[in-house]
């Protein structure tokens, strides 16, 4: 069961059931069902809509994920995404909200994935306008890709699409994460509303590990339609090994800082208040591992290439490493880091800072 807007027009939310098992049994010595969907209203409980796309379909799930996706085609409703195994392609069958309120199931278009293994549509989100076009954009999880499949199968990524463009399955930005086998980046993705408060929805996105495969922990990140400009594929690194020790940070100063020198800093004090320097605002209150940092060159302490010249792009990358053999006692511990940016005229610029906690 999913909730939906308010479809039908009559003041109450609406929802989605779905059962992809409908019209057989989940078990080989039954014909297998080709799934169903419906909308009710949330003010009735009546049926408003059946979404089927046939027995010809049988065994494929449809109704395997279910998610309105915001108003794709312009008209005002929001539409909606049913998604289907497709012998593991997957597939995204996009409904016109607007004829559903009617009680007619219209296809606007169905995007498929392009090779066994992709599971493309495993999960789906809406996101509001992300790249300012005018038209709800959405995010799509797929499992793989196809120049790594099978070495890196379930690694995840996820494809963020125009809702000019999602027919023609051409994202404009793909969110990565270590590109690791099993890592399942992505693998759940949800709406969760504005939390910034600058009129564009956030996106929390969970990795799902394959338990059996990975010894990586599940986590979160949340990401906004912000290019910030210091970020990083993890929040969290592992005391024990049993997760990842190793926080890959990536800067992204922009094509004016291309060729300039970078400085990462550090702070176990936290972000706020930080403190002004050269016209800038720095997001870390000094204390000694702000000063350790400051003073040690490119690979101070956990750090490596924590110094360094911006490439033409204006991009470069660090790591922050976490040794063997660090005390339970130091559990918790909670790290931030934010880079300045410089030449031989001055500072021109200071990132965002990103947070790091020792885990288990």
């Amino acid at each position: 069961m999913r909730g939906t807007p308010d479809m039908d027009r009559d003041g109450v939310s609406d929802y989605l059931i779905s059962s992809c098992f409908y019209g057989g049994l989940p078990s080989p010595r039954f014909p297998p069902g080709w799934g169903k969907v419906w909308l009710h209203s949330g003010k009735t409980g009546k049926e408003i809509c059946t979404f089927e796309i046939g027995t010809s379909y049988r065994g494929q799930g449809f109704g395997w994920v279910t998610s309105v996706l915001g108003d794709l085609n312009g008209d005002g409703w929001a539409d909606i995404g049913i998604v289907d195994n497709n012998n593991s392609y997957g597939r995204v069958w996009v409904f016109s909200g607007k004829e559903a309120a009617k009680g007619k199931a219209y296809v606007l278009f169905i995007v498929k994935g392009t090779f066994a293994g992709e599971g493309f549509g495993a999960s789906l989100a809406p996101l509001g306008d992300w790249n300012g076009d005018g038209k709800d954009d959405v995010a799509v999880f797929a499992s793989t890709r196809a120049s790594t499949y099978p070495k890196k199968r379930y690694e995840g990524l996820v494809y963020l699409f125009s809702g000019k463009s999602f027919a023609l399955r051409k994202p404009f930005k793909v969110l990565e994460g270590g590109g690791h086998r099993w890592e399942g980046f992505g693998r759940h993705l949800r709406n969760i509303g504005d939390l910034d408060k600058d009129g564009v929805d956030e996106l929390l996105l969970i990795e799902d590990p394959d338990p059996f495969r990975s010894p990586k922990p599940r986590f979160f990140e949340i990401w906004n339609h912000k290019n910030l400009p210091l970020r990083s594929d993890r929040h969290r690194v592992s005391i024990s090994g049993k997760g990842s020790r190793v926080q890959s940070l990536r800067l992204e100063a922009g094509d004016t800082n291309a060729g300039k020198f970078y400085l990462l800093l550090g702070s176990l004090s936290g972000p706020k208040p930080g403190f002004n320097y050269a016209g800038l605002h720095v997001p870390l209150n000094p204390d000694a591992y702000f000063s350790w940092t400051a003073s040690q060159g490119p690979n101070a302490l956990f750090l490596r290439s924590s110094f360094g010249v911006l490439d033409a792009n204006g991009r470069a990358s660090t790591k922050f490493i976490l040794p063997p053999g660090i005390p339970n006692s130091l559990l918790w511990l909670r790290f931030w880091h934010s880079y300045l940016v410089f030449d031989s005229k001055g500072f021109t610029m200071a990132s965002n800072p990103v947070p790091l906690l020792w885990d288990r």
